[in-house]
């Protein structure tokens, strides 16, 4: 072959390549946009197709205060409310093994597949079981079942299954999940997923769905402690986005985790002041809850993130739903209101940690019949502490806060005396680049170590690079008694001279009403 027939050749080749490309574009399997009938609009492919992914990651509340004073108090279940779970479908006993007791006989009353269609909304992952059971788990036949109910037990639930078996999925089919559940009469869509930032044509699936009157929860991801850590669907305007905290659980119970405090890993908004979207909205419990497992009929397990989040809102949406048939907005800002108020936001101000809040079960349902709310909490404390150079602590470069001492000076000069009452901090730093510990110590009882004359209750987790937050909770064994407690809280714990200026602020929350 000569080099001007190799040419020639060449050329055709090309020509025929792109031939075939501007025939497969116009065929539509790689069309630049795509007509999506819900939106009423075209929308870039590439943005159809952006990943969706799961947000990774004993269910006790928050005592007379929570979900199950407000199930007791005003005789609600969730029944009559239906909550679309948007995630890796939902156990069904079909093709995935038994169907978990939590969600057997009528919970599950509607199931579709965007992943294989055609078939069942089984969950072949685990996750949307176990999010599904903490919305609406019914209690099962046992006693152990019952301890392990869902938030509105009675409520129905549409098993949406957008994600597949290792939990990922496209903008596309969470949009499909979306119109679905619209389409076919939830009151209330639950999604514990996101992407990495903010996606328009989801944030509008959303806000179209919020506009026909369903209320939509979205976990705000596990991004924390960074700011600017929040994506879609969580960020649209219309979501109610949940961050994680701890919840109160004492006892002797394995997942206790002695809160509340705000969850390390919890996602956190764009920063303070009002030109920020308000998100998150909420925090709820997310550290250490237990609901059920996959694939078996009787199990439970332990998860931690704000997927556990987003479907405890989700349960209180629907007994607040059962009880006054509100619109979304009207939810939204019940919830916003009710919120047990945390973080450096006075008279229930947002914050990029915390949003407007720690959710409070009971006061959102009485907020829905315009009646007042209980404190979760009696008692919590919030301060920021600018720590100066000539601020040291003896031969320690530490801010102290003195718990229940009876002196003003430092801190909380009072606190309840009732033992075995949890006790949990959330240190928010606020200087960049320096990180600080905590040592929490009894004024009582004298310690064995010399540098620390007390007994050492606990501490936070020594970082290996600066960390934002510090959030950890003790149950004290001697609260009421004596002295009191005294935190310490200084750079890289014991103290170091890598800083000797910061600034940080602090909440404490200690019993349960």
């Amino acid at each position: 072959m000569t080099r001007r027939i190799a040419r020639r050749f060449a050329l055709l080749l090309v020509v025929f390549v792109t031939i075939l490309m501007l025939v497969k574009l116009d065929a539509g399997a790689g069309k630049r946009t795509r007509y999506v009938e819900f939106l009423g609009r075209e929308v870039p492919v590439s943005e159809l197709n952006e990943k969706v992914r799961m947000h990774d990651a004993s269910f006790k509340d928050y005592g007379a205060a929570g979900k199950q004073g407000a199930r007791s108090a005003f005789g609600l279940t969730g029944e009559g409310v239906t909550i679309a779970i948007v995630d890796t479908g939902v156990s069904l006993g079909i093709e995935e093994g038994e169907q978990h007791e939590q969600l057997d006989g009528n919970t599950v009353v509607g199931d579709v597949d965007f992943i294989d269609p055609g078939t069942p909304g089984d969950d072949c992952n685990g996750h949307g079981t176990h999010v599904a059971s903490i919305a609406a788990g019914n209690g099962g036949p046992t006693k152990e079942a019952k301890f392990y109910r869902g938030v509105a037990p009675r409520a129905s639930i549409l098993a949406v299954r957008v994600l597949d078996c290792v939990g990922r999925g496209t903008v596309g089919t969470v949009i499909s999940g979306i119109a679905w559940a619209v389409e076919n009469g939830a009151d209330i869509i639950s999604m514990s997923l996101g992407t990495g930032g903010s996606n328009t044509a989801l944030n509008d699936a959303v806000d179209i769905a919020v506009s026909r009157g369903v209320v939509v929860i979205a976990s705000a991801g596990n991004g924390g402690p960074n700011l600017d850590t929040i994506g879609s669907p969580a960020i649209a305007d219309g979501a109610i986005a949940v961050g994680a905290s701890s919840e109160w659980s004492g006892g002797r119970r394995e997942e206790r985790s002695f809160g509340p405090y705000l969850a390390y890993f919890s996602s956190r908004g764009k920063g303070y002041g009002t030109t920020y979207p308000p998100k998150p909205d909420i925090t709820a419990p997310g550290v250490t809850v237990k609901a059920a497992d996959f694939p078996f009929a009787d199990g439970y397990v332990t998860f931690s993130g704000t997927s556990m989040s987003a479907p405890y809102v989700a349960g209180t949406v629907a007994l607040m739903l059962e009880l006054n048939p509100l619109t979304p907005v009207e939810v939204r800002d019940i919830l916003r209101s009710t919120a047990l108020d945390a973080g450096p936001s006075v008279n229930g101000a947002w914050d990029p940690d915390w949003g407007f809040g720690l959710v409070n079960t009971y006061s959102a349902v009485a907020g829905s019949l315009g009646l007042p709310g209980k404190d979760i909490f009696p008692f919590h404390y919030f301060d920021t502490r600018n720590h100066g150079s000539g601020d040291n602590y003896g031969s320690y470069r530490a801010e102290v806060v003195n718990i229940g001492t009876g002196s003003a000076a430092f801190g909380p000069p009072e606190m309840p005396t009732k033992k075995s009452q949890p006790m949990a901090f959330t240190i928010n730093v606020y200087t960049f680049g320096v990180d600080l510990d905590a040592i929490l110590v009894d004024l009582t009882n004298p310690g064995a170590r010399s540098e620390y004359p007390w007994s050492v209750v606990t501490a936070s987790l020594p970082s290996s690079s600066p960390a934002r937050t510090e959030a950890f909770g003790a149950l004290p064994p001697t609260v009421g008694v004596g002295g009191g407690y005294r935190l310490f809280v200084g750079p890289s714990m014991p103290f170091d001279d890598r800083a000797t200026s910061y600034s940080f602020g602090i909440d404490i929350f200690y019993g349960v009403g």
